[in-house]
């Protein structure tokens, strides 16, 4: 019963509501703004440079390699010969 009438009044006052949550979104919005945006710009990097962040050529190398590998195995034709499926 208790129910039924939160309902029935949220029906007559859904503007008000609608009003109400769409303030709370635009706070919300604005407070991720300034935390995401804002005070992200005035903080400094907090790293320092060490070996992981230098070029690692023996990495790269493998990797290259492998697109090349791959890159050859494309450019074989296939020898499957398929069925026209147009044309019986």
């Amino acid at each position: 019963m208790k129910t039924k009438r939160v309902l029935w009044y949220l029906g007559k006052e859904a503007f008000f509501f609608v009003i109400i949550f769409v303030l709370i979104e635009i706070i919300i919005g604005q407070f991720l703004l300034y935390r995401y945006f804002f005070s992200a710009q005035s903080k400094e990097p907090e790293f320092t440079v060490d070996t992981s962040l230098y070029f690692k050529e023996d990495v790269y190398q493998s990797v290259l390699k492998d697109w090349q590998d791959r890159e050859e195995l494309f450019k074989q034709p296939s020898q499957e010969n398929y069925p026209n499926p147009f044309f019986p």
